[in-house]
């Protein structure tokens, strides 16, 4: 049996398979501030890593050119295709496989096709799960000069180990929000599993220490938050 749901106005149908935000409210707030940190004019060309059910990608075909998402979930994928069917959304194309397979994989092979040339993405959205993403992966996303990488992330640790290699590989953080997906209660807790495990870690000064910036105010400088937290970051390259 499927569940169905809106977010802003595009209409979803997710399977019992298929993974899904719990808080619709906040869930349309984050995926709004990925839109926003996406800058998308109409003419570019994204692609969506670890794109699920096509949450973000749906959003963002809306106001892009065209849009490539990959999933490892085939009954995900289904859904994405799907979705897109339900909401009449025929620029987006979806992919079954693992993120850090299907890009490189498509990257090598666009090199084949048209010697001399590389793949070329205007902006790459990736939503990974709490491990990030792997090094090759980041690799590929940078070879493909993008002007811009909004990277969600779940969990904060890994975010900064990514966002320092992406640094390394000519790119330099530009906005960063956190979303709370479960306001109003007593801890933080973690949005892809639902596993009561926590991990404390310091709010935003662990992602600071890789990335040479200071946080803010006071007020998460010491405050220590349960692993989980989604954040948004938009990325420049340099």
């Amino acid at each position: 049996m499927c569940k169905e749901t809106d977010i802003g106005t595009v209409k979803y149908r997710i399977s019992p398979l298929s993974f899904y935000q719990v808080n619709p409210a906040q869930t349309e707030k984050l995926y709004g501030l990925a839109l926003e940190y996406a800058g998308l004019t109409g003419n570019e060309t994204v692609w969506d890593l670890y794109c699920g059910i096509g949450t973000i990608s749906l959003f963002l075909a809306q106001k892009a050119k065209k849009v490539y998402g990959v999933e490892i979930v085939p009954e995900a994928i289904a859904d994405a295709k799907n979705n897109a069917k339900i909401n009449e959304i025929e620029n987006a194309e979806f992919f079954v496989g693992k993120s850090e397979e299907i890009l490189p994989a498509y990257y090598e092979q666009y090199a084949k096709d048209h010697p001399g040339e590389h793949a070329h993405a205007d902006v790459i959205v990736v939503d990974p799960p709490r491990k990030g993403c792997e090094e090759n992966l980041l690799h590929t996303m940078a070879s493909m000069q993008p002007d811009r990488i909004v990277y969600v992330s779940c969990d904060s640790a890994t975010l900064a180990r990514d966002v320092k290699v992406l640094g390394e590989l000519g790119y330099e953080v530009k906005k960063v929000r956190g979303v709370d997906q479960f306001p109003m209660t007593a801890m933080w807790k973690r949005v892809l599993f639902t596993s009561g495990e926590f991990v404390e870690v310091l709010n935003f000064r662990h992602f600071a220490r890789y990335m040479s910036f200071k946080p803010t105010g006071k007020q998460g400088k010491k405050k220590q938050i349960m692993n989980g937290i989604e954040v948004s970051v938009v990325l420049h390259l340099v």
